[in-house]
């Protein structure tokens, strides 16, 4: 019963997480610029340093901002004028205009390798759908037994097809791939807190977390697409000793994982809640992130709260740039402004050993 009620409470969290809420992030296909949208303002695209930011006309209420692979489209997702139903606008940065895709759909989405394809989610339907980037034809739709989690689908090139963490009720999260129109569940552990993709496209690679109490172990894993054969990865790491602080009772340990595009390392994001009676969240207690080979090397700590139980800058997000040169932070925290208090986000930019760190304020 505990295991399960804590399942729940924790998988809460990462729906909140992966789900796009806030602000998103991105770099762009060469690394030098970001993408930023917090679905209020326009988008804004910045140097990597922060530098020379501009915004986007035409985009106000953007969010869950994607690059296209050839750097000149853009994919976002917003409720239109006057209407509660959201859609998917392509944004083409050469003639700084946007359409819509038709019909209601919404992240996750993802571009083919090309730049001629799209798919995305049709919450309406339960179900993905290819679309033609020219002329926004629906070229293919695919039921899903589950509404994919994260904000980017991740393409696979030689399957027609992509794959994606799902989660369903009593469950948990596992992947998902969809090859040649058809769904195949790939991992039944309902415990995967990250996934990504070997550049080649051969592989998908994931990470688990086995319990949330202060055991929590952290294991990678990586699935041959051609063989369908799975095997673990040297990664393992047991969450609390990433963290280094003394645990509060009752602690919960969530984790969430951004693979880098090279296939070698992960981000890992921690955060550690205080429960109280009945299993509910009572404060967020520390909160920290890390690099992690998967080869099982050195761990480098690139961020942590101030100190146990003061969390003056929280992180929301994480993300590579395309060479793993390079790892995106976005983090908030709350300003008093009068009698209220206002959230502030924030980017922080920096090399995977946690040097050349720029913020930039938003």
């Amino acid at each position: 019963m505990l295991a399960r009620t804590m399942r729940v409470v924790v998988a809460l969290a990462a729906v909140a997480m992966l789900s796009g809420c806030g602000v998103h992030v991105e770099f762009s296909p060469d690394g030098k610029k970001l993408l930023v949208s917090d679905g209020n303002g326009p988008i804004m695209i910045a140097n990597a340093d922060g530098s020379q930011p501009r915004h986007l006309p035409g985009t106000r209420g953007a969010s869950s901002a994607i690059w296209g692979p050839d750097g000149h489209y853009i994919l976002y997702e917003a409720a239109q004028d006057g209407h509660e139903d959201w859609k998917v606008f392509l944004y083409d940065l050469r003639t700084k205009s946007a359409r819509a895709f038709p019909g209601c759909l919404s992240a996750p989405y993802t571009f083919s390798d090309d730049g001629r394809q799209v798919v995305a989610w049709d919450k309406g339907k339960a179900c993905l759908v290819w679309l033609d980037v020219p002329s926004g034809e629906r070229l293919l739709e695919v039921p899903c037994p589950t509404a994919p989690t994260d904000v980017r689908l991740h393409w696979l090139s030689d399957r027609y097809g992509v794959a994606f963490m799902g989660r369903k009720e009593k469950e948990g999260t596992d992947v998902y791939t969809v090859e040649a129109g058809k769904v195949y569940r790939i991992s039944t552990t309902g415990d995967v807190v990250g996934l990504g993709v070997s550049p080649d496209g051969k592989q998908l690679l994931w990470a688990r977390q086995a319990g949330f109490d202060a055991n929590a172990t952290v294991t990678a894993f990586a699935y041959d697409l051609d063989a369908r054969t799975v095997q673990k990865l040297p990664l393992q790491v047991r969450v609390r000793d990433l963290v280094r602080v003394r645990l509060p009772r009752n602690a919960a340990l969530f984790t969430a994982a951004e693979f880098s595009p090279d296939g070698k390392s992960i981000v890992l994001q921690v955060t550690c809640y205080r429960m109280r009676e009945k299993f509910v969240v009572e404060e967020t207690s520390c909160q920290g992130a890390f690099v992690l080979p998967l080869s099982g090397g050195r761990v480098t700590k690139i961020f942590a709260s101030a100190r146990p139980g003061v969390l003056d800058e929280t992180i929301s997000q994480t993300a590579w740039s395309p060479r793993a040169e390079r790892v995106a932070l976005v983090t908030s925290w709350k300003k008093k402004v009068g009698n209220r208090e206002e959230e502030v986000w924030r980017v922080r930019v920096m090399r995977p050993e946690g040097t050349e760190q720029r913020i930039i304020d938003l």
